[in-house]
């Protein structure tokens, strides 16, 4: 009687590395940590920009606007009179950054208000009387090519153990 035994190595070592990326998939934290970090830095790009960082251009201040903000000593610069909405999205000290992580999820972005509306809401969106200045990207498509990419590279050297 003839006989055929197969001996498989490695099965234990694969075993304990596709458990290392089970658990990695379920607990992406420390990619969140880095794709918040370069959101900030999109911001900070943002608001240098007027929103070109995002594909889009900020409309000019009124030139009423523009003349009360220079009687009264703020900044000319647009979305800048006091400071706090661009820091509210690139200073983590910030206290008015939204910044929650959880295992499967980031939230990014501004609490800041202004009466009883979010600040980042009515410059994103305009009003009747603003017009819109949006801060945050609204797709995938605004975002700087490569981010994307770059984003999904970070996690997939995470989820198999390489540093991201």
């Amino acid at each position: 009687m003839s006989e055929l035994k197969i001996t498989i190595f490695g099965v234990e070592h694969t075993l304990k590395v596709l458990e290392g990326a089970a658990h990695r998939i379920a607990h992406l934290e420390p990619v969140w940590e880095d794709i918040a970090t370069d959101l900030m830095s999109l911001e900070t790009k943002v608001f240098a920009s007027e929103g070109g960082a995002i594909g889009v251009t900020w409309p000019a201040l009124s030139p009423a606007y523009a003349r009360w903000k220079a009687r009264h000593g703020f900044s000319q610069k647009i979305l800048e009179r006091t400071g706090e909405l661009r820091r509210s999205l690139t200073e983590k000290s910030s206290g008015d950054m939204v910044l929650e992580i959880t295992p499967d999820s980031l939230a990014f972005g501004t609490a800041l208000m202004v009466g009883s509306w979010f600040l980042g809401t009515l410059h994103q969106e305009g009003t009747r009387r603003m017009p819109a200045r949006p801060i945050m990207p609204e797709s995938e498509q605004q975002l700087p090519a490569g981010t994307v990419p770059r984003w999904l590279n970070w996690i997939g050297k995470y989820v198999v153990g390489e540093e991201a």
